[in-house]
């Protein structure tokens, strides 16, 4: 990408992103269309993913790993905060998934016992008792 850039005669911040390499007005969408969706069968995904889905995937992502809300927003061009809000859908970051996964199912991890063994123990104690 950067070796396309380093050549285009077409680098200013007030150039189209996506700009015809010959004369820099921004490219046809069916021809970007067209590469979109045949990059997305080639990763083994739906052709029915659409570009816009990438922006949310981006917000989502970007949350995920814990970018300021801020930055986020001005990554994305927003003028209003609730506008990159929509975009940025809940996923637990690593340690909120580790706390859930404690919580509802996986690993305790203060006494490395799964939750198959701890409802054991619990209901010998309760046996027990």
């Amino acid at each position: 990408m950067l070796e396309l850039r380093a050549v285009s005669h077409w680098t200013e911040p007030g150039h189209a992103v996506f700009a015809c390499p010959s004369t820099g007005q921004p490219m046809a969408r069916a021809g970007l269309m067209d590469r979109y969706r045949d990059a997305l069968e080639a990763a083994g995904l739906s052709r029915s993913f659409s570009f816009h889905d990438l922006r949310h995937t981006f917000g989502t992502t970007m949350a995920r790993r814990g970018v300021p809300v801020g930055t986020i927003q001005a990554w994305m061009g927003h003028a209003d905060l609730a506008t990159t809000q929509l975009y940025m859908h809940y996923a637990p970051a690593d340690e909120d998934a580790a706390l859930i996964d404690a919580a509802f199912g996986g690993t305790n991890s203060s006494t490395n016992l799964s939750v198959a063994t701890s409802t054991a123990t619990n209901s010998d104690q309760r046996e027990a008792a």
